[in-house]
C-alpha cells in the first residue's frame, strides 16, 4: 500500500511541479510588470472619482455616527471601522479600473504635481467639482468628529 501510494504520487508529482513553476513565473511576471502609467488628465478624473467616494463614505460614517450617538465609543468606533472596510475595496477597485494603484497614483503627484495644478487650472469646472466634493467630506468628518467627541467627553 505503501509503494502504491509513493508510485502514485510519483505519476502526480511532474503535473505538481508544473503548475508550481508555472504559477511561479506569472507571479513573478505580475510582480515585475510596472502599474500603467496614469495621464495628466486620468489622474485629475481618477482624483474626483475618488472624492465622490469619499463623500459617499463620509455621508453614510455620519448617518452610522449619528445612529450609533448613544452605543459606545467601541460599538461606534466598530460600525466606523465596517463602512471604511467597505470604501477601501471600492477604492481598490477604482485604482484597479484606471490600471493602477494607491502608492502609484501617490508617487504621480510628487512626480508630476506641476503639470497636474497646470491642468487644473486649464479644467476651472473639474477643480470646482473637486473642491466642491472637497468641501462635502469636511462636512461629513466634522459631523462625525462631533459625535466622538462627546464619546471623548463621556469618558473623561
Amino acid at each position: 500500500m505503501r509503494f502504491l501510494f509513493v508510485a502514485q504520487a510519483g505519476k502526480h508529482a511532474p503535473h505538481r511541479l508544473t503548475a508550481s513553476v508555472v504559477v511561479g513565473l506569472l507571479l513573478a511576471i505580475i510582480v515585475a510588470v510596472p502599474a500603467m502609467a496614469l495621464t495628466v488628465e486620468e489622474y485629475c478624473t481618477l482624483s474626483r472619482d475618488l472624492m465622490a467616494l469619499s463623500v459617499r463614505e463620509w455621508r453614510e460614517k455620519a448617518r452610522v455616527a449619528n445612529r450609533n450617538q448613544n452605543a459606545s465609543k467601541e460599538e461606534l468606533s466598530s460600525a466606523l471601522q465596517a463602512v471604511e472596510q467597505t470604501y477601501r475595496a471600492q477604492r481598490e477597485q477604482r485604482y484597479a479600473s484606471y490600471a493602477t494603484t494607491y502608492d502609484d497614483y501617490m508617487r504621480f503627484m510628487n512626480t508630476d504635481g506641476r503639470a497636474v495644478r497646470s491642468y487644473l487650472d486649464n479644467n476651472p469646472d473639474l477643480m470646482n467639482e473637486i473642491d466642491d466634493l472637497s468641501g462635502q467630506v469636511e462636512g461629513f468628518a466634522q459631523q462625525v468628529e462631533a459625535v466622538m467627541e462627546t464619546k471623548q467627553e463621556g469618558i473623561e
